[in-house]
């Protein structure tokens, strides 16, 4: 195989689920098309991505727990030597140790780490957010740039890191526009949530939906997402229907069947999931976090701020989504103007 085109690295190492997956398929899909560039993938990506792709050259890393919390760039090092000289360097959400290439870029794709009390993690998750957040803010002298999914999660992360002279930038989510044929008027009288980790607060999002049963709104309530997290209180209501981990394609027909959406999250740094949900279902209940307001901003969406009792505000939205914005934020279109960026700038 012929060197990629482009000497730009891009590492995903700790990426292999959710949005993440999304983000770095649609990268690879990109660079592809344009001669190629070199990528580092979680090993648990080989069966998925190996042999796909004929101009990016991909490192695929078995990211040991031991040696990643010594070191979460103990892999760097062969890599780099078998590469050579780079242009850029892109990180997502790892911290950069060293300069690396010419071009250092830090891409914050979880807030966690710079705002762990948020997440209500176990002792121990909880302890990996603070190493994770202090290597990040130690070694941010080597970024160059720096980067997030929304301008709230810049924002969140420029106060972090406290005072910022590297260029910033947002680089928002794109969608991919297949499942704006997906939409359709006949709802099933359920809520839909997407994702079940502990910042997700599962349990407000619980007593939301218990409170629009009473008023009718809906029947049932179906939950997306690893079952191990979901408290038990709620797998024991007969009413919630907890569907498990699910392809993209059918978390899709799910927000279609939808009435509902419901999304209680305490921290986000942009959610594809709500987006989504926002085109797909036909109402949503959001929290009142600042990458909620800012996706309902750039939508143009009417929105209402509601209250139910021991619950405090959310914000309810009847209408939905267009197809129009839907189509101007396609990855075709957002990883278009990424690429620009690059070419021109570096």
């Amino acid at each position: 195989m012929a060197s990629p085109v482009h000497r730009y690295l891009f590492n995903f190492s700790s990426s292999f689920t959710g949005g993440g997956l999304i983000i770095l398929k649609s990268y690879l899909d990109l660079f592809e098309e344009k001669g190629g560039a070199y990528f580092i993938l979680n090993d648990k990506l080989k069966n998925q991505f190996e042999g796909k792709y004929s101009k990016n050259k991909i490192f695929f890393v078995k990211i040991i727990k031991i040696k990643r919390l010594l070191n979460d760039q103990y892999y760097l090092k062969s890599i780099l030597k078998e590469i050579g000289s780079l242009k850029l360097y892109f990180s997502y959400g790892i911290p950069v140790y060293s300069k690396i290439a010419e071009v250092n870029w830090l891409h914050i794709s979880n807030l966690i780490p710079i705002n762990p009390s948020l997440s209500h993690l176990n002792y121990f998750s909880m302890a990996q957010m603070y190493l994770l957040g202090h290597r990040l803010k130690t070694n941010f002298k080597n970024v160059d740039i720096l980067s997030a999914d929304s301008q709230d999660g810049l924002d969140q992360s420029i106060k972090f890191f406290g005072k910022v002279t590297c260029k910033t930038k947002v680089l928002k989510n794109g969608v991919d526009g297949h499942f704006i044929s997906k939409k359709n008027n006949t709802k099933e009288p359920f809520a839909v949530t997407v994702g079940t980790q502990k910042y997700k607060d599962l349990t407000r999002l619980y007593h939301l939906f218990l409170k629009l049963k009473i008023k009718g709104e809906v029947k049932g309530l179906k939950i997306i997402g690893d079952p191990k997290s979901i408290p038990e209180k709620l797998k024991k209501d007969t009413s919630v229907h907890i569907l498990g981990h699910l392809s993209h394609d059918q978390v899709i027909d799910e927000l279609a069947k939808a009435q509902v959406y419901i999304s209680t999250s305490r921290i986000e740094n942009s959610s594809i999931a709500s987006l989504e949900g926002l085109y797909l279902c036909g109402s949503s209940y959001l929290s009142t976090i600042g990458s909620h307001f800012e996706l309902i901003k750039d939508t143009g969406l009417s929105y209402e701020t509601v209250q139910f009792e021991g619950l405090g505000e959310l914000y309810k939205l009847d209408q939905q989504v267009s197809e129009s914005y839907i189509e101007s934020i396609s990855w075709q279109n957002i990883n278009n103007e990424f690429y620009q960026h690059l070419q021109q700038n570096y």
